[in-house]
């Protein structure tokens, strides 16, 4: 599916947008770009399950990194 056909709400597991070893790389990406420790987070992977998902987590993770300071 090209990017451009994306809705926010797609699920990329079942669109085949992404499978496990992409969602990995996905994961890493967001620790080294939004400095987010996934060892202080919840990895539910309902958190990565679209991009509206993922970015609802890179809020909620950017908050708890907030808070912690």
């Amino acid at each position: 599916m090209p990017a451009r056909d994306l809705a926010d709400h797609d699920d990329l597991l079942e669109g085949g947008v992404i499978d496990s070893l992409g969602l990995l790389k996905v994961i890493a990406w967001l620790e080294d770009r939004y400095d987010i420790n996934t060892d202080e987070v919840d990895l539910d992977p309902e958190s990565f399950k679209s991009v509206a998902a993922i970015e609802a987590f890179i809020a909620d993770a950017s908050r708890t990194r907030a808070e912690a300071a």
